[in-house]
C-alpha cells in the first residue's frame, strides 16, 4: 500500500521512539487552530510501514496531543 501527502505548509520532524526505531512525524496547523498529524515509522514505499493519522481541534490539542504523541512513540514497531 502506498501513502502520500501534500507538503505544503507541513512541518516534518525526525524523532526516536522509545524502541530506538526512527520514525517522522509531520504536522500541519489547520485553519481553526487545530492540527493534523501523521505519524510515519518505516518505508512509506515498502509493506513493513505503519502510518498513523490523527486530527485534533485546538481544544483537542491542548488535551490530548501530549497523550497520542507518547502512545505512538511506545509502539514496538519495527522495519527491516
Amino acid at each position: 500500500h502506498m501513502f502520500g501527502m501534500c507538503g505544503t505548509g507541513v512541518d516534518f520532524e525526525d524523532i526516536t521512539m522509545n524502541n530506538g526505531q526512527t520514525a517522522t512525524l509531520a504536522t500541519e496547523k489547520r485553519h481553526d487552530g487545530g492540527i493534523w498529524g501523521t505519524f510515519i515509522m518505516g518505508d512509506i514505499t515498502r509493506d513493513d510501514s505503519f502510518v498513523a493519522h490523527y486530527d485534533l481541534t485546538k481544544e483537542q490539542k491542548k488535551l490530548y496531543e501530549d497523550d497520542i504523541l507518547d502512545m505512538l512513540l511506545g509502539i514496538d514497531f519495527q522495519a527491516e
